[in-house]
Formats: structure tokens, sequence, C-alpha cells
């Protein structure tokens, strides 16, 4: 035996295995009902809302306009039958390293009140086990809410693709067969000056990179039903940060959405006990909701087809995918007019890091496009710009993408859970107007600052970017 495992052929063998673990478990098919795009649907102007939260400073001193909070509380409050809420971050870690709202405790209080003097209410809250730090502990907030008889559905994520493929065979050969629960010895890298400890197992299971990064909540209102789709995480830590979403009253985008959702439950066997009938009415903008990896493939058809004149806004906070910034320059060098909005990359919840991988992908926009994409700086060291938004111009129809998906591999590759709708209208409708404010404002100071199109990169992060890329050693 032992001289067997010392042979070329257990080697062999053993590089064999790996590398087809790590290939299956990284190009599998994704889950059924996942991968979701729903039928094309058409809403009345007055149906749909674009909001947004926005954070900046001046002179020192921080200012905030909040819109999605509060839209939450008064979906939450007016709903009589059903909330169904996913959301990715959902805990109170980091709040004594700053100044942060306290939202994660606001929307529990409301949460458990409303089942209090609603019993017959239906509350389901879908989120990913990054909240307990993946089965090493139960999180405050989803106690609480499990106490107050609310069905709590932690997603299941094994069932997801692997993202690391260098990683993926580890994990799953050596690794994911003694689970993450047990007394931690290792601070809690989400939570460091809380006192609380992990297992190594815990952290290891997060290194695989898999997650629920959706930010809904659907619920009745009335006669109608109303979806809430955004980039926003109801997350004390996130308090500050910038984002967008949209609402829709409709019972057909409604439908999409509980089917989007009904398969997320199913991975981790629970079911959301809802219908909503499908109810078509007639109307003049059309909407369409697409999940995972069908988001991508949307997005490129929608920005090659761009022609001269056309116009191309995006506002993100991560923008690493390969073939998007292709798309964007090409799309440039037509003759679109292509404004960028991005994060600097340099920081989030108050811990510096390297730029990835905007300052890399940024300088590629610059360069390759010969300074024709105007790139804008999120100027913001202390709040992220944490939106994900494009809109598309053109010389009669905009169209508008918003919700939880980064313009990277990982997120509109087919390895995390997304969600994002497309808007397709005419150009003098409201809602675009509104997102056409919005980004006239935010190209601006004190929001943003134009940057230098002969900015040079570094080769250090773009050698380390093109690795991640590689290997899908990254989080984001």
């Amino acid at each position: 035996m032992l001289a067997f495992l010392d042979s070329t052929a257990f080697w062999v063998c053993f590089g064999l295995t790996y590398l087809l673990v790590m290939l299956y478990f990284s190009l599998r098919a994704m889950p059924r009902g996942v991968d979701y795009s729903g039928p094309e649907r058409t809403v009345e102007p007055s149906e749909i809302k674009f909001i947004y939260d926005l954070s900046w400073w001046e002179d020192d001193q921080r200012h905030s306009e909040q819109q999605i909070l509060d839209t939450i509380f008064g979906l939450v409050s007016q709903a009589e039958k059903f909330v169904i809420i996913d959301m990715f971050l959902f805990n109170t870690n980091k709040t004594q390293d700053g100044d942060y709202l306290p939202t994660t405790r606001q929307l529990v209080d409301l949460l458990v009140a409303t089942k209090q003097s609603k019993p017959d209410l239906k509350l389901f809250f879908i989120t990913d086990p990054i909240n307990n730090f993946y089965g090493n502990y139960e999180a405050g907030p989803l106690q609480a809410l499990k106490q107050a008889g609310i069905e709590v559905i932690v997603t299941d994520i094994n069932q997801l693709r692997d993202r690391n493929y260098m990683y993926a065979g580890i994990w799953r050969i050596f690794l994911q067969w003694f689970g993450t629960k047990g007394k931690g010895w290792i601070p809690d890298p989400m939570a460091s000056s809380e006192g609380r400890k992990v297992t190594l197992r815990a952290i290891l299971k997060g290194i695989n990179a898999r997650a629920n990064h959706r930010k809904l909540v659907l619920c009745d209102s009335g006669n109608t039903y109303v979806s809430l789709v955004t980039s926003c995480n109801i997350h004390e830590a996130s308090s500050w940060l910038s984002n967008i979403g949209f609402t829709i009253e409709d019972p057909c985008i409604a439908l999409d959405c509980l089917r989007a959702e009904k398969a997320v439950a199913k991975l981790s066997d629970a079911d959301l006990s809802i219908r909503i009938p499908e109810k078509k009415e007639p109307g003049s903008i059309k909407v369409r909701l697409f999940t995972e990896k069908l988001i991508k493939k949307k997005l490129l058809n929608d920005i090659n087809q761009t022609q001269t004149g056309d116009e191309i806004k995006v506002a993100m906070l991560f923008l690493g995918d390969r073939s998007m910034v292709k798309s964007l320059v090409k799309a440039s060098r037509r003759g679109v007019l292509v404004d960028v909005v991005l994060d600097q990359n340099l920081q989030s919840f108050g811990m510096e890091k390297l730029g990835l991988p905007n300052q890399v992908t940024a300088v590629q926009l610059l360069k390759r496009s010969q300074g024709k994409v105007r790139l804008f700086w999120w100027n913001n060291e202390h709040d992220e710009l944490h939106s994900k938004l494009m809109l598309i111009k053109q010389a009669e129809r905009a169209i508008v993408y918003g919700g939880t998906a980064n313009f990277t591999r990982r997120n509109v590759g087919g390895y995390t859970l997304e969600l994002m709708l497309r808007i397709e209208t005419g150009i003098t409708q409201q809602i675009i107007a509104d997102v056409e404010g919005y980004f006239e404002r935010i190209c601006s100071e004190p929001y943003t600052y134009l940057a230098d199109p002969k900015t040079k990169g570094s080769l250090r992060l773009s050698a380390l970017y093109y690795l991640q890329q590689l290997t899908g050693v990254t989080t984001y």
C-alpha cells in the first residue's frame, strides 16, 4: 500500500481525479429553476419607480439621501397576505467599527412586530450562509426572526457551481465532509472587533466563494403585488453605501420573482407556499426578469447592437468581466458615447483593498478606447458606490438594467445567485428621465471626478488580475 502511494501511478490517478472534480463542479449545469428568464411583461408608467440611496462627503462631512429602506419598511407594513425577502447581507457585524445606521435591527423589529400584529401573514426570509458564517453559529437577527415564527431559509450554496477553480478540488475532495460547526479559535473575519471566534473549517468553506447575492422584497399590496429589486443590503455596515432599486406594481412581474425565489428555496428543501395569479394587462413599458448567467447573455446582446450616436451609461461596484470590457470598448469605437462610473475598490467596510478589479479594467477601458470612454471615479473614500445599473439610450428607445449583479465573471457567469431587471421603453418615459437624472447627478462633483484618459496602470495589479481571472481565486 505504501509503495503504491509513493508510485507514479498514484499521483497520476490523484491528478486526474482532482482535475475531473475541479472541472465538473465548476462547469456543471446550474440547479433546476435557477438561471431563469421571465417572459416579457408590460406595465404602465405609474406602476414602475426608480429609487436610490446616495452618500457623499463635503467639507469633511457625510451627506446622505436614502429612499430604499423607507420603501422596504412601507412595503412590509402594508402587506396583508405575504412578504418574501431575499437578502444577501443581513447582520450587525462591524457595527462597533463605525458610525452606522441600525438598519438590520430596525428591519428585525418591524418584521417581528408585523408578524405579531398579523399572525396570519406569511413571512419568509431567505438569506446567504455568510450571515451565520457558513453554519458555524447562528446570528442574532436570524434567531430573532425564527423566534417570532418567521420562516428563515439559509440558502444551500453547496449546489451552486464552484468559481474558485483551483481551490474547488481541494474543498470537494478533502474538506467539505467535516462540516463547519464547533468551537471556534480564529477571529471572525466578518466581525473581528466583536471578539467572536470561528472554526477553520468555516473559513475554508467561505473561500470557495459561492453566494446567494440577491436583494429582493416581494409582497401583496391591496389588489396587486409589488416587487422591489435592489442592489441594497439591509446590513448595518453597508448603511451608508450608494445603491439603486426599482419597484414594480404588477402581478406578472411578481409571479416571475416568485418563480425565481421558489427555485432558491428549493435548494434548501424549503417551499414558498404562495400563489400569485397571472393577470396580463397591457402597458407601454416592457419589463423582463433575468437571473444568473442569462443576465450576461442579454446584456452583451444589447450592448453589441448599439450604433453611432447611441449612449451607454454604467454605474458599478465591480467591472471585472473581460467580455463586458471588450464590448464597451468596441461600442465606443463604433461612435457610441460611453460613460462609466466606477468605485475605486480601495476600501470595503473600513478595510483597505488593492483596487481590483476596477483599477485594472478602468485603464483597459481608457487605453483600448483611446480615451473615447469617459471614466468617472467615485469620489468617496469612506462609502462605496454599490450600484449595479446600466442605461442604453438610442434614437427612440431606451433600455435599463438594474439589480444585484456586478459586471464580473463571478456575478454574471452563473456562480452566484443574482437578479436583474431589463426595462425597455420610449426615451420620453419618466422612468428613463429618472435614471438619466441619476447619471447626470453622479457624473459631477462632489460625487465623482473624471479620470485622466492617459492614466497608466500597475503591472503588478494587472498580473494579479489576470491570474485571478485564470484561476478563479477571487471574491469579486
